[in-house]
């Protein structure tokens, strides 16, 4: 039997990873019984989504990068993709690369994925070639990214269905026979 320990960075605002993850991950032990996950969570401070907030969430990732490792997780997934987004781009490699360092320093070495990084890897992995981007709105709001995701949505609205479709996508991996290699070969581990 092969054991899968899933460290989880949240916000502390966040209702659905700690729920949603453990959920996926039983419904991949029901195909092969032979694979056991836990989940692991640390959360960051969140209380408003402002640009100021989002860049202090992610310094103090750092901390649950660090708290993660003294449980000795297989992989670190740091999921809040507008916090790292915001940083602009190649941002999400330079945090996994920030939050790997954190982990071995604190004596544990892991593979570190962040939410922007997965959704990065998965365009690449599917081919896409055309991508919608929140630009337009973050440039119309830059203090106020609430309203700017609240815009891109609404004007989305008519191309969900692709997307539900490339997330179920996603999703279907965890089913895959070997779910953390299969996963662990759609992001490239960045040297340390």
């Amino acid at each position: 039997m092969s054991g899968y320990r899933i460290g989880l960075v949240v916000p502390s605002s966040n209702t659905t990873m700690e729920t949603e993850i453990p959920e996926m991950l039983r419904r991949r032990e029901v195909v092969d019984p032979t694979v056991r996950f836990t989940t692991h969570a640390s959360r960051v401070r969140l209380r408003q989504v402002t640009a100021d907030e989002l860049a202090r969430m992610n310094r103090s990732a750092l901390r649950c990068a660090a708290e993660l490792a003294d449980a000795r997780c297989d992989v670190l997934a740091y999921a809040c993709l507008v916090a790292v987004m915001c940083e602009g781009a190649g941002a999400h490699e330079r945090a996994e690369r920030r939050l790997g360092r954190a982990a071995g320093r604190a004596g544990h070495d892991m593979l570190v994925v962040t939410s922007a990084g997965a959704l990065v890897a998965g365009l690449r992995a599917l081919g896409a070639r055309w991508v919608a981007l929140i630009a337009g709105p973050l440039a119309a709001n830059p203090g106020d990214p609430t309203s700017a995701i609240r815009t891109y949505e609404e004007s989305m609205f008519s191309r969900i269905h692709p997307i539900a479709e490339m997330s179920a996508r996603f999703q279907a991996l965890m089913l895959y026979p070997t779910p953390a290699e299969d996963i662990g070969r759609c992001f490239p581990r960045p040297a340390v």
